[in-house]
Parts: structure tokens; sequence; C-alpha cells
């Protein structure tokens, strides 16, 4: 990361990080949906990262991930094996059927998937034509 990042991306790192999506940011900032594809167009650019699935995993993997409605911010989540994710989505789910976890929880753990799909995905796919892929 060359430049840093402004107090507002910030905001928005952590806020992807929990899985939200633009609408949600959005409306929770109170400013237009072209707004957070701006500073999330900025992230990618400072981040060198290319897509949202790449930010989402980002801010996952470095701890940038909002507490449910708060602005504190979780422990970092080490998921490293699948069966760390398997039992993270099983405590999760387990706790939301039981009244335990809140919406915003649940959507932080959906994010976490989708970001280590990414990322094995990534590890998996050419980085230029002609090369192979990590396997």
């Amino acid at each position: 990361m060359n430049k840093p990042l402004t107090p507002r991306e910030t905001e928005i790192l952590y806020k992807m990080g929990a899985g939200k999506s633009t609408k949600e940011i959005a409306f929770e900032l109170g400013v237009s949906d072209k707004d957070i594809e701006y500073h999330r167009a900025n992230l990618a650019s400072k981040l060198k990262l290319k897509s949202v699935q790449e930010i989402t995993a980002y801010a996952s993997q470095n701890g940038f991930v909002e507490k449910p409605g708060s602005l504190e911010v979780m422990a970092p989540v080490n998921v490293k094996r699948v069966e760390d994710l398997e039992d993270l989505i099983f405590k999760t789910t387990e706790n939301a059927v039981n009244g335990k976890a809140n919406l915003s929880q649940v959507t932080a753990v959906i994010g976490l998937v989708g970001a280590y799909i990414t990322i094995q995905r990534l590890k998996m796919e050419p980085r230029w034509p002609g090369s192979k892929g990590k396997k």
C-alpha cells in the first residue's frame, strides 16, 4: 500500500470486512451507492486489488471486521483450514438459531466464506496468460 487510506476508506473497509453490501454501507453512512463505489475504487487502487471479493478477502484476513452494531473491531478470525471455517459456520448458525447471533454476525460469516472461496480460487488460477496457477 503506497498511499494511506482516508478515514472514510478505512470505515468502508471495516464494513466490507463485515460482509456488508454497497447498499447497506451507503444506507448506514447516509450517502449514495455511487459514493461507496468511488471509495471502493480508491481502496482497490491503493491496496492493488481488482475486485470487491478481493477487497473483502483482504479486509477479513487483516482484521478489518466491524463488530455488529458498533464501530469496534472484532478480533481477526484465523481461518487457515477448511475445518476452522466449518466450525465457525456451525457455531454462528447454532447461535443464530438460539437467538444469540444477530444478522450482522451471520452476514460477516457469509463474507468470510466468500473471501475464503475467492482466496482458494486465486491460488488455483493463472496470474497471466500461459502461466500455471499454484496447485
